[in-house]
């Protein structure tokens, strides 16, 4: 079944055309990198999924209902988004009140509360830290903190807007592993905006956009290995790719892999197979 479904979709800032017709679909419990370079228009279509931007034309249906002003927050209450700074998603003092505070938005008893918000702290190890002003923890840790309010909340879809582009590569590791576990576990329907080549690598697809429009999608070894694509999107081949072929030059012959840990396999396969 389809959760998404964006026909002919079009958006404008001003007299700046941002969206010029993109069409797409995901299935029920799929995981999407929606990869391109920055301003091509990926935050603009997570801001309009969400309905926090309006069309100028086309469709929008979540769940099979098209997107409206009537439903608006009824089809919203069933999506989560992070953003790129989680600092903007923080109201409250401590880690816990910032659980608690989309839970409070849902109308949850305040007796059910409590155990949620341990339920979901442990799910992204930030329990020790319930207590804490968020201002006090590490950027991978306030992503995490973002990340349990929204899934305290059951959404049907996540979306992931640039979440990990102002952490360090350690934060990004931790984050990413955080990202497809909670797929993994709880099957949700993900959507991850990004313009780091490795991060679409971990998805079930990927769709490339630019310039307004939908400019590739299939698998990740179809989009992400095509260095001409890529090249054309100004966007790069994955590290693990450049290495590959790199390594080819020189006589060591390797599987095509997208990411480090998969190349990191491979060669230790080969260096016990000799």
């Amino acid at each position: 079944m389809n959760v998404l479904e964006i026909k002919d979709l079009h958006f404008r800032y001003d007299e700046e055309e941002v969206l010029k017709g993109i069409s797409l679909s995901l299935e029920e419990g799929t995981y999407t990198s929606v990869l391109g370079p920055n301003g091509s228009g990926k935050s603009t279509l997570a801001k309009l999924i969400v309905g926090l931007l309006e069309k100028e034309s086309g469709s929008i249906k979540l769940f099979g209902e098209e997107l409206t002003e009537k439903n608006v927050y009824a089809l919203r209450n069933r999506i989560g988004i992070v953003f790129q700074n989680p600092d903007n998603q923080f109201i409250g003092s401590t880690v816990r009140d910032d659980i608690a505070f989309g839970l409070e938005n849902h109308c949850v008893p305040h007796e059910d509360m409590d155990p949620l918000i341990d339920e979901f702290a442990e799910k992204v190890s930030m329990t020790p830290f319930l207590d804490t002003e968020p201002t006090k923890l590490s950027g991978g840790q306030k992503q995490r903190v973002a990340i349990a309010g929204v899934l305290a909340m059951s959404p049907e879809i996540l979306i992931f807007d640039e979440s990990t582009s102002m952490l360090d590569p350690e934060g990004k590791k931790e984050i990413n592993e955080l990202i497809r576990s909670i797929h993994k576990e709880r099957n949700i329907t993900i959507i991850s905006i990004t313009h780091d080549i490795e991060e679409a690598a971990w998805g079930d697809r990927v769709v490339v956009i630019d310039d307004g429009k939908v400019a590739a999608e299939g698998t990740p070894a179809e989009v992400l290995s095509d260095a001409k694509t890529l090249e054309a999107h100004r966007l790069e081949l994955p590290f693990a790719l450049e290495m590959r072929n790199a390594l080819k030059k020189y006589g060591v012959q390797v599987k095509p892999c997208l990411t480090i840990e998969d190349l990191t396999e491979e060669l230790w396969q080969l260096r016990s197979a000799k």
